[in-house]
C-alpha cells in the first residue's frame, strides 16, 4: 500500500532524486530505507528481463539473483502485482511478474535452511527463515505445500523430509536483526525458530 502523500510528478533525473523518493517512502511507511531500494532494484531488475533489453547502465542497487538448474515443477508461474514504482517514486517499471508458485518457493526455502554443511562449511541460509516467516501467514493450500516440500526433498536427495529444524548458532545475531527491521511479530531468532517449527508441523501432519 502506498503512502498517502503526493507522488512524484515525473520520473526522477537522478540518482539522488530517488533517493529522496525512497527516503520519504521509508519514513512513511516505517519500513528501513535499504529494503526499500531493494525493492526499486527487484522491480526495475525484472522489468528489463521481462522486456530482454537494457542499455549497460549499472544498477542503483545490488540485489542477488540465484541461477539454479530448474525442477520438477517449475515450469508453471504465478502473476503476482508488483510494487506501483510510477505512482511511488516516478520510475517506468512492470505492473505485473511472473513468480514460482508459493508452495515451491517455501519447499525450496525449507530445503535450503535445512541443508547439511559440507565438511569445514557452515549453512549460510539464514535468510530463508526470515522468507519462511514472511510467506507463512500467504498459505492456504497445505495439502499442495506438503505435496510439494516431499517432491522438492526427493528430486534433491540431500536429506530427508520433514527436516529436522536447529538454530545454527552464528543464525542467531543476523535473524534477530532482519526480524526487527522487517517488523517481524518475533522477538528474536529463538522465537522465530519455533515459530517455523510449528510451521512445519502444520505442513506434516495436515
Amino acid at each position: 500500500m502506498i503512502p498517502t502523500r503526493k507522488p512524484p510528478s515525473g520520473p526522477p533525473q537522478s540518482a539522488g532524486v530517488l533517493a529522496k523518493y525512497a527516503q520519504a517512502y521509508a519514513r512513511a511507511s516505517g519500513f528501513s530505507e535499504g529494503p526499500v531500494r531493494t525493492w526499486i532494484s527487484y522491480m526495475v531488475t525484472a522489468g528489463v528481463l521481462e522486456r530482454a533489453a537494457g542499455d549497460g547502465s549499472p544498477q542503483w542497487a545490488s540485489i542477488t539473483v540465484d541461477i539454479a538448474r530448474a525442477e520438477s515443477g517449475e515450469s508453471e508461474i504465478e502473476w503476482l502485482e508488483a510494487i506501483p514504482l510510477t505512482e511511488a517514486f516516478g520510475v517506468k517499471g512492470p505492473t505485473a511478474l511472473p513468480c514460482l508458485p508459493l508452495r515451491l518457493h517455501i519447499a525450496q526455502k525449507l530445503h535450503g535452511m535445512t541443508l547439511p554443511p559440507r565438511p569445514g562449511k557452515r549453512n549460510e541460509r539464514f535468510r530463508d527463515l526470515i522468507d519462511l516467516l514472511l510467506m507463512e501467514t500467504l498459505v492456504t493450500d497445505y495439502a499442495g505445500l506438503r505435496e510439494a516440500c516431499e517432491a522438492v526433498f526427493r528430486t534433491r536427495r540431500t536429506h530427508s523430509w520433514p527436516p529436522a529444524l536447529d538454530l545454527p548458532a552464528h543464525w542467531v545475531e543476523p535473524v534477530t536483526r532482519l526480524a526487527q527491521e522487517l517488523n517481524l511479530p518475533i522477538a528474536d531468532a529463538y522465537s522465530g525458530m519455533a515459530r517455523a517449527q510449528a510451521f512445519l508441523d502444520r505442513i506434516v501432519h495436515t
